[in-house]
């Protein structure tokens, strides 16, 4: 755990996650900000979608811990492991409404809950990708991050340019 993130702050993240899976409402989600040695963000690309770019990220099981949840799915899809990233903070947290055709098949009604988290490379690792999930990566440049941007939904999108420039 980073010392940059506070048990107070990292208890209100773990409230907010039981009231989620309580509710049933908002999925929750983690969301990895990762830099690397060159102020570059990885992004990757849906294997559903190709045209779809986002932020590594994967849900946060019921009970888990909000944190390691981050680091797991960062490892699943990734093939990262923990002790290649530094926990640099969390930048904040955000629910975002499902879209009206959208259903969740774990039963979550309205849509997800983003927990943002900032992330340094420590070292460059092998990146060995979820292919079921992920169909490719890439770092981003800041000065690219428009264009990777535009084709997600608009609401997404804002959101998580938020987040990074937070």
């Amino acid at each position: 755990m980073s010392s940059r993130i506070s048990e107070v702050v990292l208890d209100r993240t773990q409230q907010l996650v039981r009231e989620a899976h309580g509710k049933k409402e908002y999925r929750p989600v983690a969301v990895a900000i990762i830099e690397n040695q060159h102020g570059k963000l990885l992004f990757v690309q849906s294997a559903k979608n190709k045209a779809l770019w986002y932020l590594p990220q994967g849900g946060i099981e019921e009970k888990e811990d909000v944190v390691r949840a981050l680091f797991r799915e960062v490892r699943e899809e990734l093939g990262i492991p923990k002790n290649c990233l530094t926990l640099v903070s969390y930048r904040g947290m955000k629910d975002l409404d499902a879209e009206k055709r959208r259903s969740d098949k774990r039963g979550f009604t309205r849509g997800k809950r983003y927990f943002f988290f900032r992330l340094k490379l420590k070292k460059p690792p092998a990146i060995v990708l979820r292919t079921t999930e992920l169909s490719d990566y890439s770092w981003i440049c800041y000065s690219s991050l428009p264009d990777v941007l535009t084709p997600m939904r608009k609401e997404r999108a804002e959101m998580t340019a938020e987040m990074i420039f937070k």
